[in-house]
C-alpha cells in the first residue's frame, strides 16, 4: 500500500509539473486538460450532474486509473467527453417551460412529469424544456404522467426556428410517453408544439407597432402581464365600410400550435405582400394573440393562474379572477365585429379540424368553409349551442348572447413546420375572398 501511495505522489508531481510547464501546447486533449484532470485526481464524491467537473469520465463516482486510461488514449487527440456536465441536464424554469420532478435514472436517461398544478382535471400534454450538454448524446425522457398520444415533438436551438421530430414518441407501457433524441447541438429545446413565449410575443408586437397600420393596446392579467390587442388596418383608407374581424388565440396556454399559427398570421398581415396590403385597405383586424398571458408564461396547460378555464367563462365574467377576458370582451363590445375566429390546438397530430366530424380537413378548406358558415349566420362547434350541460365557450357567447358571428378552428399538434407559413397565408387569402364578395 505504501508503495502504491508513493507511486500516486510521483504521478501527481509529474502531472502537475508538466501542466505548469506546457500550458501553451495546442491540442484538444493537452496539458490544460491534464492540469484540470489532476485537480480532481482520486476524487471519490463525484455525482450527477458535475461528476467532479467531468473528470470522472466513466461516471463511476471516482476519478481513478480507469478515467486516466480513457484520458491517455486521447492524448493530443479530439476529446470525446465533456469537461463540464458529464451527462445531459434538463431544466424548465423559464418563460413557458413545463416539466417537473426531473430525475436521473441512468446516464442521459430521465423521468419527469408535466406540471398540472392549475389544471389537474385535464389531460397533461404540454411540455417544454431545455437540454444542456446534449451534443451527440442520446436523451431518453420518460414523461410518466402524460397521456400517451404517440405524438411528434419539436426542437429548437434559438427559440425562433423549430423543427418537427423525425419520429414520434413511444409508450412507456404505463400510459406515458418516452422521448428519445440524439442531440446535434450542445444546447437545445424540446416542446410539444412550436413555441412563441409570452416574452417573445411581446418583443415581436413592440417591433411591429412602429408601422402606421398597427396599433398596440393592452389590458392586464391577474399577474399584471399584457393582454395584448393588435389593431391592423390601413389608416389611409376610410374605416366606413371596412370588414371587421377579431382573432383570438392562447385562451388555453398549452395549445401553442394555435398561438404559433396566429403569430404567423400576424406576420403575414403586416407584411409587404400585395394580398396583405389589400386586406389592410378593406378590413380592420383586432388580434388577441395570447389571451391568457399568465397561463402561457407559467406553462399552464389550460387555465389561468386562478384555475379558470377562460374559454368557459364568457357569459358571466368575474372581474377579480378573469380579468383577461373581461378586457377582451370590452374591446369586442365596442368593435362590433363581422367575423370572429377563435384558434385552438387539438391534442392529436396532423389535423386541422372543426367540427369534430371533419377530421383531416385541410386548412384551406376548413377556414373558408368556416368563414362562409359564419357569413350565412351559422357556426361550427363540437358542442351544440343549445347544449346546456356544457359551459358556454367564447364563441357561444358571441353567437347566443350578443349575436356576433363566430367560430373556432382547431389545429393538430403534429402539424409540420412548413405548413404554418402556408396555412397563415392561405387563411389570409380566405379572408380576402370573403371581404371581396
Amino acid at each position: 500500500m505504501r508503495e502504491e501511495n508513493e507511486t500516486m505522489k510521483k504521478i501527481n508531481t509529474i502531472i502537475l509539473l508538466l501542466s505548469i510547464i506546457c500550458l501553451n501546447v495546442s491540442a484538444d486533449v493537452d496539458f490544460d486538460d491534464l492540469k484540470w484532470f489532476n485537480l480532481h485526481w482520486l476524487g471519490s464524491d463525484c455525482n450527477y450532474p458535475s461528476y467532479c467537473d467531468g473528470a470522472d469520465i466513466d461516471g463511476s463516482g471516482e476519478v481513478n486509473f480507469y478515467d486516466f486510461a480513457i484520458f491517455s488514449m486521447q492524448w493530443f487527440g479530439e476529446r470525446t467527453w465533456d469537461t463540464g456536465l458529464q451527462v445531459t441536464d434538463i431544466t424548465s424554469n423559464f418563460d413557458s417551460g413545463n416539466l417537473i420532478n426531473i430525475a436521473l435514472v441512468d446516464t442521459n436517461s430521465f423521468t419527469a412529469e408535466i406540471n398540472t398544478t392549475y389544471n389537474p382535471t385535464y389531460y397533461p400534454f404540454w411540455y417544454f424544456f431545455k437540454v444542456e450538454n446534449g451534443l451527440n448524446k442520446t436523451l431518453i425522457l420518460d414523461i410518466t404522467n402524460m397521456i400517451y398520444w404517440r405524438s411528434y415533438w419539436y426542437i429548437s436551438t434559438d427559440l425562433i426556428s423549430w423543427t418537427r421530430s423525425a419520429s414520434k414518441t413511444i409508450s412507456n407501457g404505463a400510459g406515458g410517453e418516452i422521448i428519445t433524441h440524439t442531440g446535434t447541438d450542445n444546447t437545445y429545446y424540446i416542446a410539444r408544439s412550436p413555441v412563441i413565449s409570452y416574452t417573445a410575443m411581446q418583443i415581436y408586437l413592440n417591433s411591429i407597432s412602429v408601422n402606421d397600420y398597427v396599433t398596440l393596446d393592452a389590458g392586464l392579467s391577474t399577474q399584471s402581464r399584457n393582454v395584448s390587442c393588435v389593431t391592423i388596418t390601413d389608416p389611409c383608407t376610410p374605416e366606413a365600410g371596412k370588414i371587421k374581424i377579431v382573432l383570438f388565440s392562447g385562451q388555453h396556454g398549452g395549445e401553442r400550435n394555435a398561438q404559433y399559427l396566429v403569430y404567423k398570421i400576424l406576420q403575414f398581415l403586416v407584411s409587404d405582400d400585395l394580398t396583405a396590403q389589400e386586406i389592410r385597405q378593406k378590413a380592420i383586424f383586432k388580434v388577441f394573440p395570447q389571451v391568457n398571458p399568465d397561463g402561457i408564461f407559467h406553462g399552464i396547460l389550460r387555465h389561468n393562474v386562478n384555475s379558470k378555464d377562460l374559454n368557459r367563462e364568457w357569459d358571466d365574467i368575474e372581474e377579480d379572477t378573469e380579468a383577461e377576458i373581461l378586457y377582451a370582451r370590452t374591446i369586442i363590445d365596442n368593435f362590433n365585429p363581422d367575423y370572429s375566429l377563435d384558434f385552438h390546438g387539438e391534442w392529436v397530430d396532423d389535423l386541422f379540424k372543426q367540427p369534430s366530424s371533419a377530421v383531416g380537413v385541410p386548412v384551406e378548406t376548413a377556414s373558408i368553409e368556416l368563414l362562409n358558415s359564419i357569413k350565412i349566420g351559422t357556426h361550427w362547434n363540437d358542442v351544440a349551442v343549445t347544449n346546456t350541460t356544457a359551459p358556454p365557450r367564447c364563441f357561444d357567447w358571441f353567437v347566443n348572447s350578443i349575436g356576433y358571428p363566430a367560430g373556432t378552428i382547431e389545429m393538430g399538434m403534429g402539424t409540420s413546420i412548413a405548413t404554418f407559413d402556408s396555412d397563415a397565408e392561405q387563411i389570409c387569402n380566405n379572408f380576402l375572398s370573403i371581404i371581396n364578395e
